[in-house]
């Protein structure tokens, strides 16, 4: 379990716009705050996705989660495109 997170975080992660926001932060500001900042951050947000993630999957079936999740994950897709195609 420990491995598979690792993994999948570290390859969901890796130049997110998170990612980069943090680097442009860490270099004004003082990197140790910057990294405590968005460790903290970091832990308060998988912290809440576990709980929440454990606490519907009890209640909700998981087939019925992951299509939900997929079509909000195509909205926001939708949304990005319509974005960055429109003029001006």
């Amino acid at each position: 379990v420990w491995l598979t997170t690792l993994s999948l975080m570290l390859l969901a992660e890796a130049g997110d716009k998170t990612q980069l926001a943090i680097a442009t932060l860490a270099t004004s500001l003082e990197p140790v705050a910057v990294w405590l900042a968005a460790t903290a951050a970091l832990t308060a947000v998988s912290t809440a996705s576990v709980w929440l993630g454990h606490r519907y999957l009890q209640r909700v079936p998981k087939r019925w989660l992951n299509r939900s999740v997929g079509c909000l994950f195509l909205v926001f897709a939708i949304g990005a495109a319509a974005r960055a195609l429109s003029p001006g």
